[in-house]
């Protein structure tokens, strides 16, 4: 959500991002068309359950007063893992991204929803038209799958797009070096640009 942020910023405060920005990392994110991102994504029948069920239940008291979606972590691996990680994760990217989701609030998970079935920043993207800027998605990335990043590429032809093979939804604890490195490969960039 920090890319949508960004094109969000670029998008209503295009000045501010020319006078401060250096430099952009869109990691696993997209740029718009995401309505299906409600069911998570889910087809046919079992995206329309998933919907029927979501509405009953995000508004239920149990889901709006929990300070957090669970104390047991491990209980969330079953649906955790195969929507936001890719194929063989280690153990410790499956650790952190369910000990993660298990701290946010239930109304915070639900409350994004909207926001991300709304969000259409294309042309935001122009603001990162004249930056480095480094585009980063897995190919098992079932929220914001490749043809996202490649969206975004095609706005911004200048942008490196890197592909991992095999990465889910969660690249920073999936591929931590490859993220890291395309990451300060992009500081080498916007540094050694603004120096020129």
């Amino acid at each position: 959500m920090g890319g949508m942020t960004a094109m969000a910023l670029a998008q209503r405060h295009p000045d501010l991002v020319a006078s401060r920005v250096a430099g952009v990392a869109l990691v696993a994110t997209a740029s718009g068309g995401l309505g299906a991102a409600a069911t998570l994504g889910m087809t046919g029948l079992p995206a329309k359950l998933f919907l029927a069920g979501k509405d009953k239940v995000t508004v239920s008291p149990l889901w709006t007063e929990r300070r957090s979606l669970s104390t047991h972590p491990t209980l969330l691996r079953a649906g955790l893992q195969p929507l936001l990680l890719g194929t063989r994760p280690d153990r410790l990217a499956v650790r952190a991204t369910c000990e993660a989701i298990a701290d946010c609030r239930p109304t915070t998970i639900s409350g994004f929803t909207p926001t991300l079935t709304t969000h259409e920043r294309d042309e935001a993207l122009a603001a990162f038209s004249s930056l480095p800027v480094e585009i980063l998605v897995g190919t098992r990335d079932r929220l914001t799958p490749p043809r996202f990043a490649r969206r975004i590429h095609r706005s911004l032809p200048r942008a490196e797009l890197t592909v991992f093979p095999g990465a889910g939804h969660m690249l920073p604890v999936e591929r931590v070096g490859g993220v890291t490195g395309r990451i300060a490969a992009l500081v080498r960039r916007a540094t050694a640009e603004q120096v020129a």
